[in-house]
């Protein structure tokens, strides 16, 4: 629907032609080079968009890191946490959430704007999120030093 009232309004960008054969459900939020669909608001330096866009490029390749990992990390993490299935459970989940959470945070930016209520729970949720997989993690793997170290169940077959 943006794409469309953009139209009516006069503004046309590039990610809006370029998208044009998708369903405006399917196309990403917008971002930085989207900047067409609002006029009001400053523009960035030209570096600031760049970088914005090599960061977008970053969190939608970690994003399908996180996709694989889910898919295919499972017996590694089995066999990294010496076979304690809730160590391994709470250890792969953090792994995927620390790859794949950038991008819905930062999506889940773009649609918030200034609402400060929103804001404050966006980074509440995602950053204390991260701050407890760490924990996790760092726990994990301290608990496998205890215990002799990785891979300790394949030596011991």
């Amino acid at each position: 629907m943006r794409r469309r009232e953009n139209r009516l309004k006069g503004h046309d960008s590039y990610a809006d032609r370029r998208c044009d054969h998708l369903p405006d459900e399917c196309r990403s939020p917008p971002g930085p080079e989207d900047l067409a669909a609002r006029p009001d608001e400053p523009r960035p330096h030209r570096h600031a968009v760049t970088l914005f866009l090599l960061l977008n490029l970053c969190e939608v390749v970690t994003f399908g890191l996180a996709i694989s990992f889910l898919i295919w990390g499972w017996p590694w993490v089995m066999r990294v946490a010496n076979s304690h299935r809730g160590r391994a459970v709470w250890m792969y989940v953090s792994i995927a959430w620390l790859l794949g959470n950038w991008f819905p945070h930062d999506n889940l930016h773009v649609h918030n704007g200034m609402n400060m209520s929103g804001l404050l729970f966006i980074e509440y949720g995602f950053h204390v999120s991260l701050m407890i997989t760490g924990l996790i993690l760092a726990g994990g793997f301290l608990a496998i030093l205890r215990e002799g170290g990785f891979g300790k169940a394949d030596q011991a077959a």
